[in-house]
């Protein structure tokens, strides 16, 4: 099986812009190229074998709802270390990764009892509007003076990457609201909130810069 990346549909998007997009059989997309998707409002249908198409499958197997709640519990559990953690040094920063723990924990509670998922409040906007690609952070990130600061966040980046792929990897197969819409679900929302990480973690590597 192969993955389209959000890349690949950037490229496509530049050459002829769309409002529906034919995904081939054997394919799927990458959490970020469906979030991209989903920024357009553009409807992703699956091709079968055949040429024939249909809603993109959710057909994982074996995935309980324990599994999603306790990949859930160990982001928010990071969250709130990195809070204690930066709550000496950067009180602001600290009250941002609450504000992000307690969304979670909204989408979380919504999501175990089948209603609305929240939508984020903070700015919804996609990884090229704030020039977010390419983020790695090394050794050399973590000598600069918010190199602590950077360390934590990415790895709460790492932990919402992950937690974004479990849902996406196993949506079908684990309990969800059926009604809610394809432009705010879980995946959506973790997103968002990997998204205002990323741009924190961006103006710090920028401030540095200059």
């Amino acid at each position: 099986m192969r993955f389209i990346t959000e890349m690949e549909l950037k490229v496509q998007y530049r050459k002829a812009p769309f409002s529906s997009y034919k995904l081939p059989s054997e394919t799927r997309l990458t959490p970020e190229a469906r979030q991209f998707l989903v920024d357009r409002k553009i409807d992703v249908k699956q091709m079968e074998q055949g040429n024939k198409s249909k809603v993109e499958p959710q057909n994982q197997e074996g995935i309980s709802n324990e599994q999603a709640i306790t990949s859930f519990q160990k982001t928010l559990s990071f969250f709130l270390l990195s809070f204690s953690f930066l709550l000496e040094k950067d009180v602001l920063l600290a009250e941002k990764v609450l504000c992000w723990q307690r969304h979670l924990e909204d989408v979380k509670k919504a999501w175990q009892q089948g209603k609305q998922i929240p939508t984020f409040q903070d700015n919804r906007v996609s990884i090229e509007e704030a020039n977010l690609e390419n983020i790695e952070i090394s050794a050399f990130h973590i000598q600069l003076p918010y190199g602590r600061e950077l360390a934590i966040l990415n790895c709460l980046n790492t932990s919402l990457i992950e937690l974004s792929l479990f849902f996406f990897l196993n949506e079908g197969s684990i309990g969800c609201n059926k009604e809610e819409q394809a432009e705010n679900n879980v995946q959506t929302e973790v997103e968002q909130v990997r998204r205002a990480l990323l741009m924190v973690m961006t103006q710090m590597i920028r401030s540095e810069r200059q």
